[in-house]
């Protein structure tokens, strides 16, 4: 339950500008408190105090309250690394002679691909719309790109089947690799830098007449084998790694790319599902 004190303190939060992470239930709670404050402070003869929704929807208004979905890591983030990791980074450019085209990072997501909306149109007459099982198909996707967004990576999928029915006489536009439990591995993930990230920087570098260097930015998940491994040509095309909890601040993919692609994803998948037979299932 919040106090009078505390609520005061998200006031003067929010009235700073800043962004005031508070429980929903507690707001429900505090109406409550809000009568009680009544009946301590303010009570009189024949007055009388409800704190109904229609007062709860104005208090809120009033301070400029409002209710939004709890996203992203930003507070388990630890920002502490973050001016070191400024200076290792200008150095490591520096020693390179890297320009921004040379500057690479690539992150791993989940895709829950047959995941749909949650919510549907239905007309005046109907009272609910019901459901299924929600769909638990899940991959891991690999995103990657270049400082300036100039020479975008080709995805990579992970899913669990070696040999999937589906893509079988059909030319990928993406890379697709496979595991058991359809996770990033050191194994894939070396792989996949020397034999499609390395390749790819070379053909970029050619065309826009660089000297055969980049720099890959990574966060320090489990699943990327040591800077030491992921080095070619006497680390002329090397890695660095992000320091623990300061990727939701500062890796570059986790500032919407990824969101973005997910979108374009559902989107296109919505486009096909309206576009297919009533009778046919996805």
């Amino acid at each position: 339950m919040l106090t009078l004190k505390q609520k005061a303190a998200i006031i003067e939060q929010i009235k700073k500008g800043k962004s005031v992470t508070v429980c929903p239930k507690e707001f429900s709670v505090s109406k409550e408190k809000a009568k009680q404050l009544f009946l301590k402070y303010k009570s009189q003869e024949g007055s009388s105090f409800n704190a109904s929704s229609g007062w709860f929807q104005k208090w809120k208004r009033r301070f400029g309250i409002r209710l939004i979905t709890i996203s992203g890591e930003k507070l388990a983030a630890d920002p502490g690394p973050i001016e070191p990791l400024k200076k290792k980074l200008e150095d490591k450019i520096a020693a390179l002679q890297l320009t921004t085209q040379q500057i690479y990072n690539v992150d791993e997501t989940a895709l829950f691909w047959k995941l749909l909306p949650k919510k549907t149109y239905v007309s005046f007459n109907e009272k609910s719309a019901f459901g299924g099982k929600i769909p638990k198909q899940r991959v891991t996707l690999l995103l990657g790109s270049n400082a300036t967004g100039t020479h975008k990576l080709v995805p990579m999928i992970i899913g669990k089947s070696k040999n999937p029915r589906c893509l079988k006489n059909f030319e990928m536009p993406i890379e697709y690799k496979s595991s058991m439990n359809a996770w990033m591995t050191k194994y894939i993930f070396k792989e996949w830098f020397f034999k499609s990230f390395v390749v790819q920087v070379k053909k970029h570098c050619e065309e826009q007449n660089l000297p055969l260097k980049a720099l890959l930015i990574i966060d320090n998940a489990p699943c990327h084998p040591s800077a030491e491994e992921l080095r070619y040509l006497n680390g002329d095309i090397c890695t660095m790694f992000l320091p623990p909890n300061v990727t939701a601040l500062v890796q570059p993919l986790d500032q919407n790319g990824i969101r973005i692609t997910k979108l374009h994803y559902k989107s296109n998948l919505l486009s096909l599902v309206i576009a297919l037979p009533t009778k046919m299932k996805i």
